[in-house]
């Protein structure tokens, strides 16, 4: 008789969590609670739902790397954006986004054609 592989809980088939290296250990989060992520020379800082901020030694290329989750987009080189956080797009001179912790954030030129594609890939426009 065959048993049954044991099955990962939902929330890690999915990799729906983080765990993310910290001075003090490793801080587990749910991907959903990141709004956005920064640059800050060798270290990437976090940006939470909740407000609070979260610093880890990992530059944000190597967090990017990591992040395969098709809701998290760079549209800088010095951001990534949660889309899933996103609430709405400045398309004037200064492309920005405006995040739902009210921050907004430039788009570069570069980076402008792949974060158009991610609009239209994760949401329904109204024609």
């Amino acid at each position: 008789m065959l048993q049954n592989s044991p099955q990962l809980p939902p929330a890690l088939a999915k990799n729906t969590k983080l765990a993310l290296p910290t001075y003090s250990g490793i801080q587990l989060l749910d991907l959903s609670e990141i709004v956005r992520l920064q640059a800050q020379n060798n270290y990437t800082l976090l940006f939470l739902q909740s407000g609070k901020e979260v610093m880890i030694p990992k530059t944000l290329s190597k967090v990017d790397a990591s992040l395969t989750i098709e809701d998290f987009i760079r549209v800088h080189k010095s951001h990534i954006i949660n889309l899933a956080h996103a609430m709405e797009y400045k398309n004037g001179d200064d492309q920005t986004i405006i995040m739902r912790d009210k921050s907004e954030i430039q788009i570069s030129r570069r980076r402008l054609s792949s974060f158009k594609q991610a609009l239209r890939d994760n949401f329904i426009f109204i024609k």
